[in-house]
């Protein structure tokens, strides 16, 4: 008689390793072998070590153009306060509430059953190629809640395409009664074309964002209301040496707060160049020797590897594509003065072009090829900052590579 095999019941306790590359398929000498998963998809794992379905996302609100691409930053003036900026091809809109902001009402008088359908609004002010939202018409229900583009304006009316710019045909739609309005989503114009979207760094400060890109001059977003909106060009004050924000060619690409200063980063003419302003002078780089003044101070390096990110941490952590460097006072407590800055490589490794991510005491970047992020944090033991490679056991996922890092909390 044949005798059955015994059977091994194996108890895993957490999932906390997360999924794991094919290449540790079997070695179970590595500690997290039995903490992780060959396939994990949707999934949240959980400090205490569960792993659950990953929450559902909920449709707001389609872009202005779906046809190209455009990305979303964070405007946080406070933990209550939070607007999602929506920037594309020379525009930015903002959504807030889970909804998107939209100007005042506009009262409706009449649609006409056409092709297409025209509305009446007195003296209501779009122009074509608007975006407008229709809610609370009466009769003509099929408007409701939908977004249109106004076309072929005049002072109080104007044609209904989608937002595509077709032509809407209301010829079927139930008779208009009474009642609705029109609210034009709220935007303003920006100099960033699709092609410049991924290359934008921001630093934010209350209701003041200071934004940057290698290929414009530096642009400070204001709130004043939530349809109050300004993009308007910085003029620094006093003429730091090298230049910056003079021309083409010294336009920064990295942007930073650090110890009440404002700090730019990576022109192309001066790509290892870091510019600080005068102490809780933010728009003035007047330099100088006392501690307050502004401060230029280039990297030091056998190669010339521009800047990718700035992050302020306890020190100001500079990552280049040749590797990564702390800027710090000479002093452990001292802030960094003209006098007593100083700059110290502590890893070779490299950043993509890709802002840095800061997440409580530690910076995440990526590295230059777009595969690996690391975990750059303080190592007391050894006395410098560490890049621990957090891609390590799983290289798999970002084989396709990675475009931007974002942390919700």
């Amino acid at each position: 008689k044949k005798k059955k095999k015994a059977k091994q019941t194996v108890s895993f306790t957490n999932f906390t390793a997360g999924e794991l590359s094919p290449r540790l398929d079997g070695r179970t000498d590595v500690g997290k072998y039995f903490n992780g998963f060959k396939t994990l998809e949707n999934m949240v794992v959980h400090p205490h070590g569960a792993a659950t379905r990953r929450p559902g996302t909920k449709f707001v609100h389609e872009v202005k153009d779906s046809s190209a691409k455009t990305r979303l930053i964070p405007f946080e003036f406070s933990t209550t306060q939070t607007y999602i900026m929506e920037f594309g091809n020379q525009y930015i809109r903002f959504y807030k509430d889970q909804g998107i902001i939209t100007e005042s009402d506009k009262t409706i008088t009449a649609i006409t059953k056409a092709n297409p359908g025209v509305v009446t609004i007195s003296s209501h002010g779009f122009s074509n190629g608007d975006h407008v939202i229709i809610s609370s018409v009466g009769g003509m229900t099929e408007v409701n809640g939908k977004t249109f583009k106004v076309a072929n304006k005049t002072t109080n009316t104007f044609e209904l395409q989608n937002v595509d710019g077709v032509n809407v045909n209301t010829s079927s739609f139930t008779t208009y009664t009474s009642g609705g309005v029109a609210n034009r989503i709220y935007e303003i114009a920006s100099p960033y074309n699709t092609a410049d979207l991924f290359e934008i760094k921001f630093a934010q400060s209350a209701d003041i964002m200071y934004i940057v890109h290698p290929s414009h001059a530096i642009r400070k977003l204001s709130r004043t209301g939530h349809t109050s909106w300004t993009l308007s060009a910085v003029s620094i004050t006093g003429s730091p040496s090298p230049a910056l924000n003079t021309g083409t060619g010294k336009f920064p690409s990295c942007v930073t707060f650090f110890e009440q200063r404002l700090v730019f980063a990576g022109t192309n003419d001066n790509p290892q160049t870091l510019f600080f302003s005068k102490s809780a002078e933010l728009e003035n780089f007047t330099t100088g020797t006392n501690a307050t003044d502004a401060m230029v101070y280039s990297i030091a390096s056998n190669k010339v590897n521009a800047i990718r990110y700035l992050s302020a941490q306890r020190s100001l952590l500079v990552g280049t594509v040749g590797g990564e460097f702390v800027v710090s006072a000479s002093g452990t407590t001292s802030p960094i003065t003209p006098t007593n800055i100083q700059i110290q490589r502590q890893s070779s490794y490299g950043s993509a072009n890709v802002d840095a991510v800061q997440i409580e005491n530690v910076t995440m970047f990526l590295q230059r090829a777009k595969r690996k992020i690391r975990e750059l944090t303080y190592n007391l033991n050894i006395d410098q900052y560490q890049a621990t490679d957090l891609t390590l056991l799983a290289e798999h996922i970002t084989e396709g590579g990675i475009n931007e890092i974002f942390f919700f909390f």
